[in-house]
């Protein structure tokens, strides 16, 4: 029933308009989080997942199931059900590309249409966006901790669901792992599927050399499975490491190969794995470790000399263990072509009015600030001073810039207007567009501000706006 994505009150509140028969006004909602949850940059990810629904809404017409199950909810009006079978999402749509990296109070999607369709959406967009690109911005994280090692996306079992784990693969690689051992998420998005083996394969089998041997005797030939020996199921450095060399003298000479380290001191046993593995004459043989790892645990074993060659990331990346939610919100900008504002007693969660874009600068390939615009205004020069809404004491001066609009045409009257970039080139785009940050700006902890501001005219309307409501509240 993807006709009911939603929360109840979007419903209620359709109801509603159609009864007042306000709901064909013509309404801009805008999309934004309000920050990241470290600070700093993130990677917007989930637009796919948007278009698809947005797209089925485009075909019209509510399922007959659907309207029966809303009018058990206490929904029941004849000329309502009509218009629900004859529902379609007719409206514009307009995002910055997925894999952009974008910051806090930012209105990076778009939506205008009929306001009893615009926000019917809210629910579903909201709950597409803020989970993939939260997973996208932990992962740019543990990625960068990683300072060009493999990243494997290891979370399925601990996602909260099958649609968690799919699509926080499809947002984790996006940002740079380089596989995932979700075999649904591999299939349905092409990603490169990658795995080790069981503990409870080891312990079917008599003893440990057994089980490698096996393992290894079967998919020796076999280029598309790797060959990673599981070390602790029993004693990781008294008979996993050694197990894992006998079989390999006796199988994988040529043949590429490595073990896994899955608890313990990992940078102990890192670097006693890897005196082993070379003075038994295996100098190429890789090193993976996993156990709860994160990118604060990726960054400390490195300094602490751990000889690691590939991170699997599991549970701290795909429930975002340290911050599982991301604060992002779907408000109402403009109704009938007038700008609307909302206010509150918390300064960060007043949203700016009237329909937007944003405009990034660019100097010698350097993103050097971002700047939020009406539509209704000119394209900025490369030159200007741009008021901070936050601090409007302060301004920041650009000069000589390259200046390019965020925000993209994606659907035009229920319609997409082009074909959306397939998953690699996502995550192409993605890895340039982490490079046109300078590393202050990207620091995991702390990073420099990146300044997001706005034209004049916006801020002269906000204005204006705060100064009418304080007369009319």
């Amino acid at each position: 029933m993807n006709f009911l994505n939603g929360d109840f009150y979007a419903f209620t509140t359709l109801f509603a308009s159609y009864q007042l028969g306000t709901q064909e006004k013509e309404a801009v909602f805008e999309y934004m989080a309000r920050k990241s949850p470290w600070g700093g940059a993130m990677v917007f990810a989930g637009l796919e997942r948007v278009v698809d629904y947005l797209e089925e809404l485009a075909q019209g017409g509510f399922p007959q199931e659907a309207i029966n199950a809303l009018e058990e909810m206490g929904l029941k009006d004849d000329g309502f059900a009509n218009y629900l079978k004859n529902f379609r999402f007719t409206g514009d749509l307009d995002a910055v590309p997925e894999g952009t990296l974008i910051f806090g109070g930012e209105p990076v999607l778009k939506i205008k249409a009929p306001l009893g369709m615009a926000r019917l959406v809210e629910g579903k967009i909201l709950n597409a966006l803020n989970y993939q690109t939260l997973i996208a911005t932990k992962a740019r994280r543990v990625v960068q901790a990683a300072e060009g090692q493999p990243v494997l996306e290891f979370g399925y079992r601990r996602a909260q669901e099958q649609d968690a784990g799919d699509w926080g693969a499809r947002a984790s690689y996006l940002s740079g792992f380089q596989g995932t051992s979700n075999v649904r998420a591999a299939a349905k998005f092409g990603i490169p599927v990658t795995g080790t083996m069981m503990h409870a394969w080891i312990q079917e089998f008599d003893n440990e050399y057994e089980a490698f041997y096996a393992f290894a005797q079967v998919f020796k030939d076999n280029p598309r499975v790797a060959k990673v020996f599981l070390v602790d199921t029993y004693h990781t450095l008294r008979s996993g490491v050694p197990n894992a060399i006998r079989v390999a003298k006796e199988l994988l000479q040529d043949i590429p190969w490595g073990i896994r380290l899955d608890s313990g001191d990992l940078t102990y046993l890192s670097r006693h794995a890897r005196k082993m593995l070379d003075e038994a004459g295996f100098p190429n043989a890789f090193i993976a470790a996993s156990n709860d790892l994160n990118e604060t645990l990726i960054q400390d074993l490195k300094k602490q000399g751990a000889n690691i060659d590939a991170w699997g990331v599991g549970t701290q990346n795909i429930t975002v263990f340290d911050s599982p939610a991301l604060g992002g919100v779907y408000k109402l900008t403009e109704i009938s072509g007038h700008p609307v504002l909302k206010i509150s007693d918390t300064s960060e969660k007043m949203t700016p009015p009237g329909a937007h874009t944003i405009y990034r600068f660019y100097s010698e390939g350097d993103a050097r600030g971002d700047l939020i615009a009406l539509v209704s205004e000119p394209p900025p020069s490369g030159t200007g001073e741009f008021k901070d809404p936050s601090r409007p004491w302060l301004k920041k001066a650009l000069v000589n810039c390259e200046v390019r609009e965020l925000l993209q045409p994606v659907m035009q009257n229920g319609c997409q207007t082009k074909e959306l970039p397939s998953l690699p080139a996502i995550r192409s785009y993605a890895e340039r567009e982490v490079k046109t940050f300078s590393p202050e700006r990207l620091r995991l902890i702390n990073p420099h501000k990146y300044h997001v501001n706005f034209s004049q005219k916006l801020w002269d309307l906000q204005q204006q706006l705060l100064f009418d409501l304080s007369g009319n509240s």
